[in-house]
């Protein structure tokens, strides 16, 4: 196509119909080229809303919020460009406008090879606490512990409580071809139940230790259909998780279990800062039977508790997996009955000895190593702070300042480039590459200065939420809305009625003052005028001083 056009461009005479066939071209696709400026079509760009020097800087503004630990969403990429289209145009323009889509995402991401990963949440005391220095003195300890006691992966113990909602499940995606929302049917029962587990770095696991929300216990729990392990424990608690001595009936059965392969001389238990687990009888118990409970830092068991790293992910998903199939089955109901049947398969499933000794070796426990805590806190953390924006002086007004004038200028600016014979092609790359650099800054700014104003407004509407006066507006029942806004008009109403009443009795006050002090003024001039001295107006009036007598 391009040397049929360029022959077509030496040779205008030559019909197109020849030209197509000569080529061996398709003679209207032949045509639209012709009658399209070549310019275009040679152009990179073509058909897209944003040219290659602003996706560049829009390449530029995501990878600085990732780089201060900022999440990128599709939706924010979609506000940022259509922010920089609408920076080419005058406020008061008319004209339309086009802007991307959600879809043009996508496409921008696959183009400049971003991908997109699921978000996770974490709870902000976490956030705070993941301090590297903690961590280094955790590990110092617990690696003095391991060489002072010569302890061993076979008597290194992981143990922690998870909760379970016995009919409760998360959200899945399914396969289907009609376009419609659908809804699994699933019978709820918010009753709580928690599983006490133990892991050791060599693989091991013991049998389950089971709280259930009751006050006694049932002969159909037991029962061989249910499945359970014979070694099993089930504990029941009114509200269904532990206290110090459902923790201890625990250390009792982890002793049991645990002691059958044990290999040195005393065992290791890491545990965390569950208030059971501090108890005088927990202590005791340990020190009796040569257990070492080894505490975790505070709101840091997301990264240094293997079963919080590998274990209960999986162990919750096979729950939520176990619990479609019953259903699936024909459950109308889901009880404890259900749960205890197939907590034992959800367990085989997820204390797989891979499993488990992979959570030891992220945690950094087995083999002991700190540096992949701290190479996971610093991923998570800012590589740099961005410079702020450029702001022009008052003696460069002149110039272009905003990104439509500097986009105009840019535009006239390659129009004299590319139709002035003069400028050699060294000359024209070289001032189109200081264009493309310019529009780059510019468009980069649009960004910045989008953020600043979107920072100092959120800043401000918090500031004004916080210095927003609370107060009780009604105890208990039910208050609507719109009653609770007259409520609190009427009290403003009121605090303006008080406090122009107080005003109201400083000036009374100040009245009542002011008329006393006349009253005695004049009390005090009729007492001049009838012991003879004259009287003081008259002084004031004639300017005079005169010394006077008191008669009599």
């Amino acid at each position: 196509m391009d040397a049929a056009l360029d022959y077509h461009e030496k040779n205008p005479g030559i019909s197109l119909r020849r030209v197509a066939k000569l080529f061996g071209v398709p003679r209207a696709t032949l045509q639209d080229h012709v009658k399209t400026p070549r310019k275009r079509k040679e152009d990179k760009n073509c058909g897209r809303l944003l040219t290659a020097v602003e996706e560049k800087a829009l390449c530029n503004y995501i990878d600085r919020l990732d780089s201060i630990n900022m999440a990128v969403r599709g939706e924010f990429v979609c506000d940022a460009a259509n922010a920089i289209i609408r920076a080419r145009h005058r406020p008061d323009d008319t004209t339309p406008i086009h802007i991307v889509k959600p879809r043009w995402a996508t496409r921008f991401f696959q183009r400049h090879g971003y991908s997109s990963r699921p978000q996770k949440m974490l709870d902000l005391v976490r956030k705070e606490a993941e301090n590297i220095d903690v961590i280094r003195d955790y590990f110092q300890q617990l690696q003095e512990v391991i060489d002072h006691e010569g302890i061993l992966p076979d008597d290194t113990w992981n143990m922690d409580e998870t909760g379970f909602r016995i009919s409760i499940k998360s959200n899945a995606m399914i396969i289907m071809k009609r376009k419609r929302a659908y809804y699994f049917a699933l019978p709820e029962n918010r009753e709580s139940a928690t599983a006490v587990e133990a892991i050791s770095a060599s693989g091991r696991v013991i049998p389950a230790c089971l709280i259930l929300s009751s006050l006694t216990h049932c002969a159909s729990w037991y029962h061989e259909l249910q499945g359970l392990d014979p070694e099993a424990r089930v504990a029941v608690a009114e509200t269904g998780y532990s206290n110090d001595e459902l923790a201890l009936s625990w250390l009792q059965h982890f002793n049991e279990y645990s002691r059958k392969g044990q290999v040195g001389a005393k065992r290791l238990l890491l545990i965390d800062g569950h208030g059971s687990h501090h108890a005088a009888q927990f202590i005791e118990f340990c020190d009796n039977n040569g257990i070492i409970p080894f505490g975790m830092p505070s709101n840091l068991t997301h990264l240094l508790q293997p079963l919080d790293v590998c274990v209960f992910q999986p162990y919750k998903h096979y729950h939520g997996l176990a619990l479609d199939r019953l259903v699936r089955d024909g459950a109308v109901e889901i009880t404890k009955l259900d749960f205890l049947s197939i907590i034992e398969e959800v367990r085989k499933k997820a204390f797989k000895l891979s499993t488990i000794k992979v959570a030891f070796k992220k945690s950094g426990i087995y083999p002991l190593d700190c540096s992949i805590i701290i190479k996971e806190i610093l991923n998570r953390q800012p590589l740099n702070t961005p410079s702020p924006p450029y702001e022009p002086s008052s003696s460069e007004i002149t110039t272009p300042i905003t990104y439509r004038q500097l986009n105009k200028s840019a535009n006239k600016i390659e129009k004299v480039i590319f139709s002035d014979p003069s400028f050699s092609p060294s000359k024209a790359q070289l001032l189109g590459r200081f264009i493309r650099g310019a529009l780059f800054s510019a468009a980069t700014g649009v960004q910045m200065q989008r953020d600043l104003s979107r920072t100092k407004y959120a800043t401000a509407v918090r500031s004004q939420k916080r210095n927003a006066k609370n107060y009780r507006l009604q105890s208990g029942g039910v208050l609507k809305v719109s009653e609770a806004r007259n409520m609190i008009i009427k009290r403003k109403g009121d605090d303006i009625a008080n406090a122009q009443a107080v005003l109201d009795r400083y000036a009374k006050k100040l009245h009542n003052t002011v008329k006393k002090g006349y009253f005695e003024t004049a009390k005090k001039a009729r007492e001049w005028r009838r012991i003879g001295i004259l009287d003081p107006l008259e002084i004031l009036e004639t300017g005079r001083t005169k010394r006077f007598l008191i008669k009599g």
